[in-house]
């Protein structure tokens, strides 16, 4: 087990598969009953408390900080992720058979991904609780998101990437100041064992976005639904890109809130 869950009793881990709850102290990253992914849940009268936050505008996804399970917010290290644009479609709604189309821009973030949400708060995270640095695997947008925010945390960040990775990207992971590392496989699986491995050796911490493998690593992408709040009473269908799921997964659990 990877330990990479923060202690803030607000906060929980919930099984999606049978539901059984255990506390974030327990740095669980599967359900010991049933093998389970987990999720972050929110104490309901704490979210009541704090929901103020997903209602008033917001510059950056910092904005929701009182909803993400972090320590401190004075030594925030913010880039100016989230916050980013509603996009009003023009000939798409004619094509579409839709009488109105937004986008949520995701490419006006640091690194021009949504996945700078989620290493964002988790590079916070890791430097709060003392990690010296940071690995995953990525084919790329990740790797290179956690290159930027990793660095900008003071952190070392290594990435490892299957054969196939493209020179450009492989470029811009070592431009953000990460340390990327071909890897001669395409089994995501082999990859995922070779960084937990890593991660436990060297206690650095895993920086993984898949849904199935870390609670915590998909949670920032939540605040993509705090910002389509104000649009909500008038959207009746939401379209996702998708790889792994943690993007999905966490918009969902964002619209629960």
């Amino acid at each position: 087990m990877i330990d990479n869950m923060p202690i803030v009793d607000e906060f929980y881990l919930k099984c999606s598969v049978c539901g059984e709850r255990f506390e974030l102290k327990d740095n669980l990253n599967i359900c010991p009953k049933c093998g389970g992914p987990f999720w972050i849940e929110v104490d309901d009268s704490y979210l009541e408390k704090n929901s103020s936050c997903i209602t008033s505008p917001a510059r950056d996804m910092w904005n929701y900080f009182p909803l993400f399970p972090l320590k401190r917010k004075e030594d925030i290290i913010n880039l100016s992720e989230g916050g980013t644009p509603i996009i009003r479609g023009s000939s798409l709604p004619k094509m579409s058979g839709y009488d109105h189309v937004i986008f949520k821009d995701e490419t006006r973030n640091p690194t021009g991904s949504f996945k700078d949400r989620q290493t964002s708060l988790y590079s916070n995270y890791a430097r709060q609780e003392g990690y010296t640095g940071i690995v995953t695997m990525s084919s790329g947008n990740v790797a290179a998101s956690l290159a930027c925010h990793a660095t900008a945390n003071g952190l070392k960040s290594y990435e490892l990437l299957p054969a196939w990775t493209p020179r450009e990207k492989i470029q811009m992971i070592r431009a953000y100041g990460g340390a990327p590392i071909k890897v001669k496989t395409t089994s995501s699986s082999e990859l995922y064992n070779m960084v937990e491995e890593i991660s436990s050796r060297f206690h650095l911490y895993n920086g993984i976005t898949a849904a199935v493998y870390s609670a915590l690593n998909i949670y920032g992408s939540k605040t993509i639904s705090y910002e389509l709040y104000p649009y909500l009473s008038n959207v009746s269908n939401i379209f996702i890109a998708s790889g792994g799921g943690g993007g999905v997964t966490a918009i969902h659990h964002g619209l629960k809130d």
